[in-house]
């Protein structure tokens, strides 16, 4: 189970290149679907241990239908995207990474997949945060193949079609200031790096996590609280956009020993807008 937020990206799709080590590592652990016999560790010293093998006799098509999930309505219309082409689909952050033709379950509590005007709404791409490549994310688009709209989340079975290279960054919506990197996007609560946080007037704030702005584009303009702070152990400060003097969010910096990072900055979502690093051609 993955709870997902309304957060999107400007996405860029690759087909694989046999020269990229991104996609030696991600085939790495691939297997055959078709080899059924299994070894089986033998109890023992690790240095003298062997192995056994043995023929299923389990089907073992039943665990990639899941259908624990219930009776879901399938979805039609799948089709891959053209390379190096951008789009705007919502994305979540992944704890491993997930490869082209995997089947991925998802249940989803609030309506990510709405229909907006901004978003492809049969996709979601999952981010490989955890596994940079040479400072840059990746990720794979999942299309939904079968969904079940349900009183309180949507239940999703989708299936991983193509991996994309996140190739964006994040502007102050007033100015268009660039302030801060992709690359840079990291989880400081297990709830993934975005989330939701209510201050003492009652007003909840959308907000994402970095490591660090871009130099010299945020300040700050008060002094360190740790009163109402979000994240215990850390006092905030208001940060503003050089450009034009908006709040586009905070710092926290520590206030133990011994806690990483020293210091981060929270992005408010109302505040910023997603840019692409390419600018689409009609």
């Amino acid at each position: 189970m993955m709870c997902f937020r309304r957060f999107y990206a400007n996405l860029s799709c690759w087909h694989q290149d046999q020269d990229d080590e991104i996609v030696d590592l991600m085939n790495r652990r691939r297997a055959s679907a078709n080899n059924h016999e299994v070894a089986v560790p033998l109890a023992g010293p690790s240095h003298d241990r062997s192995t056994a093998r043995f023929k299923l006799t389990y089907n073992i098509q039943l665990p990639s239908e899941h259908s624990y999930l219930g009776k879901l309505e399938r979805v039609g219309g799948l089709q891959l995207l053209e390379p190096n082409s951008i789009h705007t689909i919502p994305i979540s952050g992944h704890h491993s990474i997930v490869y082209p033709g995997e089947t991925i379950p998802l249940i989803l509590t609030n309506s990510l997949l709405s229909p907006d005007g901004r978003t492809e709404s049969n996709r979601i791409g999952l981010v490989f945060w955890e596994h940079p490549h040479r400072k840059k994310i990746y990720g794979v688009i999942c299309q939904v193949c079968e969904k079940d709209d349900r009183e309180s989340a949507i239940v999703l079975k989708t299936k991983a079609v193509q991996r994309f290279e996140l190739t964006c960054g994040f502007c102050c919506k007033k100015c268009d200031r660039r302030i801060a990197n992709y690359v840079d996007m990291f989880a400081m609560s297990k709830q993934g790096v975005a989330g939701s946080y209510c201050n003492p007037s009652g007003f909840v704030h959308e907000m994402l996590t970095v490591y660090r702005t871009i130099a010299k584009t945020t300040r700050t303009t008060t002094k360190g609280s740790k009163d109402f702070s979000w994240f215990p152990g850390y006092a905030w400060q208001i940060a503003v956009c050089n450009g034009c003097n908006s709040h586009v969010g905070w710092k926290f910096v520590a206030t133990k020993r011994g806690y990483k990072p020293r210091k981060f900055y929270g992005l408010c979502g109302k505040a910023i807008r997603v840019e692409s690093d390419r600018k689409v051609e009609d």
